[in-house]
């Protein structure tokens, strides 16, 4: 009896050993858990994507700005005028300096400050007290007197005017109710004053030049009349 036992609890004890080795076994054979692994290629491949959408954008972005400054130039081009036809419009009713070359009825001349027109003129068969003489006529000259300068200017119709033809001779001022009077004033400076003057002279005159001076002060405006 006590041997049966013996060999029972030997037999026991060997199977539990054996069950305790394979268990072991299974756990040492058993397949571990795999890494997790981030996928690197699907980073680079979405940080590719990323820096060509990037890429794509700054170049719309620049085709954008390039499509932008071309419409502003062709606005700039088309809406409005021409660099060189701006500076010929600011040219237009600028005054010319005053030289010893008569300028053409119309034409404005610059003459130390002042901008002096002559706008046109007419014929005047005169009024009940002074009418022109037997073959003479009356010019009246429309004349428009502006003061370019920072300062006030005084203007006088018979000391700044005369008229001369082309053998020098000087034609007097002649005063009757129609023509019209305003050229005897104080310009301040930006004002301007229209007035008339007029002159009998033979019908035959040639080569009339309008002057305008100014006492002690250099040079004269001229004006080819007739």
């Amino acid at each position: 009896m006590t041997m049966k036992k013996w060999m029972l609890s030997a037999a026991v004890i060997s199977t539990l050993l054996l069950s305790t080795a394979c268990a072991a076994d299974q756990e040492d054979q058993a397949p571990s858990d795999p890494a997790v692994t981030e996928p690197v290629g699907d980073d680079n491949t979405e940080s590719g994507e990323q820096e060509q959408e990037d890429e794509k954008e700054q170049e719309t972005g620049e085709s954008e700005n390039e499509s932008e400054n071309e419409s502003e130039n062709e606005t700039e081009t088309e809406g409005s005028p021409d660099d060189s036809l701006n500076e010929a419009g600011d040219d237009v009713g600028k005054a010319a300096p005053a030289s010893d070359q008569p300028a053409a009825v119309g034409e404005s001349l610059d003459y130390h400050g002042f901008i002096i027109t002559v706008n046109g003129v007419r014929e005047s068969e005169g009024d009940d007290f002074l009418k022109p003489q037997a073959g003479n006529t009356m010019l009246v000259m429309d004349v428009t007197v502006e003061n370019g300068s920072e300062e006030e200017k005084s203007i006088s119709s018979a000391l700044s005017f005369s008229l001369k033809d082309e053998g020098g001779t000087a034609y007097l001022p002649a005063i009757n109710s129609d023509v019209k009077e305003g050229l005897d004033t104080n310009l301040a400076p930006g004002a301007q004053a229209q007035g008339e003057v007029a002159y009998e002279v033979p019908e035959s005159a040639k080569g009339l030049i309008l002057s305008f001076v100014i006492p002690l002060l250099e040079g004269e405006a001229l004006w080819e009349i007739r």
